[in-house]
């Protein structure tokens, strides 16, 4: 187990990501982890990437559960990043 915590990093195509990376195999990697730590219903979640982060790319694949988003700007990505990892220190998240 391990505090949940994300990382940024850039995809070949140029656009910015952010999830936590260090457990693949486990909970940590999955889109809808941030949501059930902050106690919000899935669609609200996907709703405050866009309207509050800005999300430039999104998409999600049904039949496997992944919904995939992404910024442009480095910046952008930044915002998210330490603000979700401040909500997981808040509540001492672990995964």
């Amino acid at each position: 187990m391990h505090l949940y915590r994300a990382s940024e990093w850039q995809g070949g195509s140029g656009v910015w990501y952010c999830n936590d990376v260090e457990d693949l195999a486990g909970i940590s990697s999955r889109w809808w982890t941030p949501a059930r730590m902050l106690n919000m219903p899935l669609d609200e979640y996907v709703v405050m990437l866009v309207k509050e982060f800005k999300v430039d790319n999104i998409s999600y694949n049904p039949e496997a559960n992944v919904l995939v988003f992404s910024w442009k700007s480095r910046e952008a990505c930044r915002k998210y990043k330490n603000w979700i990892n401040k909500k997981a220190r808040e509540c001492n998240f672990m995964c």
